[in-house]
């Protein structure tokens, strides 16, 4: 099935969540395992190249957008907001990026 890498990091403070990278191989694997005719005769590269520029296309959206909602559709609706957050004694504008992913068809 699809390979994840996982990185785990360590830190003195407050333990940090494991991070698990999905390549974009791995995405083209999932789409031919669930709809194996869907890409038709399309070579895996040239389809992990499209699924990576898309993913780069969404990105750059979301990095764009400064306030407000993106409804994306098959992944799921994406909040973004400017919240403040205190460092060190100084307030700053930080993005909040939230992701609702869209519920399975049944």
């Amino acid at each position: 099935m699809a390979t994840r890498t996982t990185k785990s990091t360590k830190t003195t403070e407050a333990a940090t969540p494991d991070i698990t990278q999905i390549k974009a191989e791995a995405l083209v694997e999932r789409i031919k395992s669930s709809n194996p005719k869907f890409l038709g005769n399309m070579s895996d590269q040239r389809a992990a190249n499209l699924v990576r520029y898309t993913l780069r296309a969404l990105a750059a959206e979301i990095n764009e957008t400064e306030e407000g909602r993106l409804r994306v559709a098959g992944l799921g609706g994406v909040a973004i907001r400017q919240v403040e957050r205190e460092k060190d004694g100084t307030t700053e504008k930080v993005k909040r990026v939230i992701l609702r992913p869209a519920q399975p068809k049944t």
